[in-house]
This record gives structure tokens, C-alpha cells and sequence, in this order.
């Protein structure tokens, strides 16, 4: 009977004690609010100032061109970055805010107007934000305004004054470092001095190029085969938008003759057995990346269409 006292006194007291082991360890991490304080603080710290700082500002200056991180630490607690940084500018593209959207679609632009770029680069030319249109914008000693490089420089002169760079002229009347002055200092290949960069470009316009690219993609000043479709004849109908050649496609059904790819994709030019579920029908009814298929993964089982109960999908077959 002693031994079974002295056992349950010892069993008794080694629970209490578990009991207070765990009690103390729970209250050593429990804050005033009754959450974690060491867990939140490490969360709290870690999360906010990781998530806050280096997502934000990885994702900024992806975006945007500039150097990541420094828009991302300045939201994260530490004060580092420019104000031209946190808008988005400091690449070596000029800076400045893009109007693309998230997806950064082809055909977006890096602004519309002066109010889109930042301080460093506060001139919006050609969508693209930039030092200086022209000289009236320069000052000090960078006065001229190179329409190369729409940067401030201090004006060159032919015989003294900054040097201009390998395969640039000085234009004496305006004291910038230019590509070109006139045609005659522009290569076979680029034998057009455009007048606005003052550098030597393939095209102004059509009456530039030759029969083999007979047009003038003036946004590039580059000649090229195709600008639309209407480019195009019969056998290649259709003008790629990347590299502006025709390319083999289609714009519509009737030009899609082949037996079992009878609908044109209008979206990728090209002919498809389908582009929507009602282009199928009867064994196979759903459309799936452009092929008729017996079922979709992830439908429900039903009497005509989906797999029967027991039966899985893959590969677009009921299996």
C-alpha cells in the first residue's frame, strides 16, 4: 500500500509538472493579444519587411527597368531609392513610367505625355521618356541637345570642344555630335539621314525601298515585305506582326481546305480541326487546344457527353 502511495504521488507530480512545462511554454509565446509575440514578431518582421520590400520592389523594377529592390526596401522600412526610382525610372532606356498593363502587351508604350515621366528624364518623345527634345531644354555647360541620344552635352566643335564618338559627325551649326548631316554620309545599307535623329535609317518612306521589302515601317524606318494582310497575296495571306513577312494562314473558313482542319483560329492565322465546341460534334463534342475530344478533364460525368461514373479522362478520351 506504501509503494502504490509513493508511486501515485510521483505519477501525480511528474503530470503537474508536464503541466507547467507546457503552461510556461505556451505563455512564452503568447503576446498581450493572445497571439504568438515571438512567432509574430518573426512573421511580422520577416513578411513585412521581405515581402513588402523585396516583392515590391523586384516586381518594380522589373517592370520598369530600374534596378530592384530599392523601391521594395523604401516600402519595406528602409528609406533607400530616389523618387525617380519609386516611380518607376532610372533604366538606361530613359526611365519614366510605362503605360503598359500587367501583362506588358506588345504595343504599350513608356509614356503619353511629360506628366508620365520622372525629373531625370522629364520629356516624352516618341513615347519614350528622355533628357531633352531639343536645346531650348539644356543649360549650363551641356547646352546642346544630341537628337541621337536626346541627351545635354557641352557642343562640339571641329577643332576643339569634346570629341565626337566613333562613326559620329560634328554639325557646326548646332554643335551636336550627330549619325548623319546629310545623305551623303549614310551608307548603301542605311542610305537615308533622317532628318529628325539626324541618323542614317533604310526608309522615310515606300519610294525608299526596294522591290524585294517595297515598304517603309516608318515607326522603325526599316523596309519590309508586309505592314497588313492586304500585303500578302493567296499563298501566304497573312503579314506576321514580328517580323513584317507574309507567312502562310488564313483569315477565314473558306480558306481552310484540308479534311479534319476545316476552321481557321483566327487569333494564331492558322487552320484547326476547332476553335470552339461547336466546330465538334457527335463522339467527340468539346474543343480542346484546336481537336475535338471525347471528354474535358475535370467534367462532371453525365448519360451523353462527359465519362461515365468509374471512367477517368485523359488525353481527351474516356478511359
Amino acid at each position: 500500500m506504501t509503494a502504490f502511495r509513493t508511486c501515485l504521488g510521483l505519477s501525480i507530480a511528474v503530470a503537474f509538472a508536464v503541466g507547467v512545462g507546457c503552461s510556461s511554454s505556451s505563455s512564452d509565446t503568447l503576446g498581450p493579444d493572445g497571439g504568438s509575440a515571438s512567432s509574430s514578431g518573426a512573421s511580422s518582421g520577416t513578411s513585412s519587411g521581405a515581402s513588402s520590400g523585396t516583392s515590391s520592389g523586384a516586381s518594380s523594377g522589373a517592370s520598369s527597368g530600374t534596378s530592384s529592390g530599392t523601391t521594395g526596401d523604401a516600402a519595406g522600412g528602409t528609406s533607400s531609392g530616389s523618387p525617380s526610382d519609386a516611380a518607376g525610372g532610372g533604366g538606361e532606356g530613359g526611365g519614366g513610367p510605362t503605360l503598359c498593363g500587367t501583362t506588358n502587351a506588345p504595343g504599350c508604350v513608356q509614356c503619353i505625355g511629360d506628366t508620365d515621366c520622372p525629373t531625370a528624364s522629364p520629356h516624352c518623345s516618341s513615347n519614350a521618356c528622355v533628357q531633352c527634345e531639343s536645346s531650348s531644354q539644356c543649360s549650363g555647360t551641356t547646352p546642346v541637345c544630341y537628337p541621337g541620344s536626346h541627351t545635354c552635352h557641352a557642343a562640339c566643335l571641329p577643332d576643339a570642344g569634346p570629341p565626337c564618338g566613333r562613326g559620329e559627325l560634328c554639325d557646326t551649326m548646332t554643335g551636336a555630335c550627330v549619325g548623319c548631316i546629310s545623305a551623303t554620309d549614310c551608307p548603301a545599307t542605311a542610305k537615308v539621314c533622317n532628318a529628325t535623329t539626324q541618323s542614317c535609317v533604310q526608309c522615310n518612306t515606300n519610294t525608299d525601298c526596294a522591290a524585294a521589302s517595297p515598304l517603309c515601317h516608318v515607326a522603325s524606318h526599316t523596309c519590309v515585305a508586309c505592314l497588313a494582310n492586304s500585303d500578302c497575296g493567296t499563298t501566304a495571306p497573312i503579314c506576321d506582326q514580328r517580323t513584317f513577312m507574309c507567312r502562310a494562314g488564313c483569315t477565314s473558313n473558306a480558306q481552310c481546305t484540308t479534311t479534319g482542319m476545316t476552321v481557321c483560329d483566327t487569333t494564331a492565322s492558322r487552320c484547326v480541326q476547332c476553335a470552339q465546341a461547336s466546330d465538334c460534334s457527335g463522339m467527340t463534342p468539346f474543343c480542346e487546344a484546336n481537336r475535338c475530344v471525347q471528354c474535358t478533364v475535370g467534367l462532371t460525368p453525365d448519360a451523353g457527353a462527359g465519362c461515365p461514373a468509374g471512367m477517368t479522362c485523359r488525353l481527351g478520351a474516356c478511359r
